[in-house]
């Protein structure tokens, strides 16, 4: 069965069947024949494509190995910045990939099949219905409220099982792209219609220094989820010792999972000056699995800190690692400049190996809190975690406050500070505001490397202490001394948890 063309004489579709032999059980043969193009023959396509200013260009691929072979089996093809033509193409269905770019990223890719009839001109795309970029007259006329509506909001960088990561990739799982930067520069040039809550996969060594920028607001992103694919800290986002690693600029929330961040380093003539792993103007959340190790802050200018992590904003670290840094100034491990940083779980600020320390030339080695600023170490938010977990601040170092330094507000709740060094005075800690809170499970051993003596995991405390629950020192304290506090007007003396609601 076919379809001719009645000037040519030339079958355009056709079908077979093979009749089988009637008989009185068999009087009635059934069949729905599916009309295909020929494939004998060859036609002409001059297709035209309207895009706008939704893309600078456009490319075409055919996958399917012996569609390209036959495809390109004939000369008179080439393709202009509206149209597809080739004036001589084997009759037939070909199935094509429309990939369009913006700036040499791929910002919308499109499947569409061309049919080729034998003497005759392919100048009408196939309409699909719903939401295409092909319109019912046949035109193919991609927008941007399609692009935007179409836009992707799960994004793969490194490359996966299922394709090898390009540097012009689209982020799918079958095309990642190379670089974290790539990612939000394709968000940033699509659009979206409404926030998404964007998902980022990181597989393998990334190295790239990446800001998410201040227009990344609540009318792009609801949310951004970073995530290493592999497992705890295996993952990782290398700076490479050029910038800091992830500068986020954007107000949107930024949670980090199962990643190391590695190799960043925070300049004078860097992108934020601060903060050589992390630069947080917004809202960051770290989950177990986060590392932000071997970070550096070398800015030459005062005021400037934060190896790991600089928070301008808010912080909630629930868990992971931050270990091994420097700053030259303050912060080694985190400089808080504004607003708050809560540290809850199982977080390991520092840690028992030779170079496990955060080390800061000036103060706060573990952390540091600016003044006008607030720590709530323990804390989820406003309310004190009630669990087994004991965040710990271990083996950091730095001229005041070994672990941490406060110009600001201070909470302790479920802390432990241990083997913290300070060149001059507070070896676990230095609280310069009016009042410091302390409760649960709070515990700062004095001495470093059993050596007991000013600056080693003592508390120099310049206000007054007040407590926010019942201490509960833990098993190890077996003399029940929670810390060793210089109050900073007069001698050194032991804090007992019996009977103590506050010193002044």
């Amino acid at each position: 069965m076919g379809i001719k063309d009645n000037e040519t004489n030339i079958t355009l579709l056709s079908d077979t069947y093979k009749t089988p032999l009637l008989d009185n059980e068999n009087p009635v043969i059934l069949h729905s024949f599916n009309l295909a193009p020929t494939q004998a023959g060859f036609g002409r396509v001059d297709l035209d494509l309207s895009y706008g200013t939704t893309a600078d260009r456009f490319d075409v691929t055919i996958p399917d190995e012996a569609q390209q072979e036959k495809w390109m089996s004939t000369a008179g093809y080439f393709i202009t910045s509206t149209k597809i033509k080739k004036t001589t193409v084997a009759s037939g269905s070909y199935d094509v990939c429309i990939t369009f770019y913006k700036d040499d990223f791929p910002v919308y890719t499109a499947l569409q099949t061309i049919v080729v009839l034998d003497g005759m001109t392919t100048n009408r795309w196939v309409y699909g219905g719903g939401d295409s970029p092909v319109n019912a007259s046949g035109e193919f006329v991609l927008t941007s409220s399609l692009l935007k509506k179409e836009s992707r909001e799960c994004f793969y960088v490194g490359s996966t099982p299922m394709g090898e990561a390009a540097e012009h990739g689209d982020g799918s799982s079958s095309n990642p792209v190379t670089k974290l930067s790539s990612v939000f520069k394709i968000i940033e040039k699509v659009g979206t219609d409404s926030p998404k809550n964007y998902q980022i996969f990181i597989n393998g060594k990334i190295e790239d220094t990446c800001v998410i920028p201040a227009s990344f607001t609540s009318s792009t992103a609801n949310s951004i989820t970073i995530t290493g694919m592999t497992g705890s800290a295996v993952d990782i986002l290398d700076g490479n010792n050029i910038d800091t690693v992830l500068n986020i600029k954007s107000p949107v929330p930024v949670t980090l999972s199962n990643i190391q961040i590695t190799n960043g380093k925070a300049t004078a003539a860097g992108s934020s000056n601060c903060g050589g792993g992390i630069y947080n103007a917004g809202e960051l959340r770290l989950n177990d699995g986060v590392k932000s190790v071997d970070n550096h802050e070398v800015s030459a200018e005062e005021g400037h800190g934060g190896g790991g992590i600089f928070n301008q904003h808010y912080a909630y670290i629930s868990g992971g690692v931050i270990a091994g840094n420097t700053a030259l100034h303050d912060g080694a491990g985190i400089y808080t400049q504004k607003n708050y940083l809560f540290i809850w779980g199982n977080t390991l600020i520092g840690g028992t190996g030779a170079d496990d320390g955060n080390k800061a030339s000036g103060n706060g080695g573990g952390i540091y809190v600016k003044s006008g600023a607030r720590i709530y170490a323990g804390y989820r938010k406003s309310e004190p975690v009630r669990d087994e977990n004991v965040c710990r601040i271990i083996g950091n170092s730095a001229d005041n406050g070994g672990g941490i330094y406060t110009d600001g507000y201070s909470y302790l709740h479920n802390v432990k500070l241990a083997e913290n060094a300070a060149l001059t005075k507070g070896g676990a800690v230095y609280m310069t505001y009016d009042y410091s809170h302390f409760g649960g499970a709070v515990y700062m051993p004095w001495g470093v490397g059993g050596i007991k003596e000013k600056g080693k995991n003592d508390a120099l405390i310049k206000g007054k202490i007040r407590l926010t629950s019942t201490l509960r020192p833990p098993a190890e304290c077996t003399d029940g001394v929670i810390m060793q506090v210089e109050p900073y007007s007069y001698s050194s003396r032991t804090i007992l948890e019996k009977g103590w609601s506050y010193i002044s």
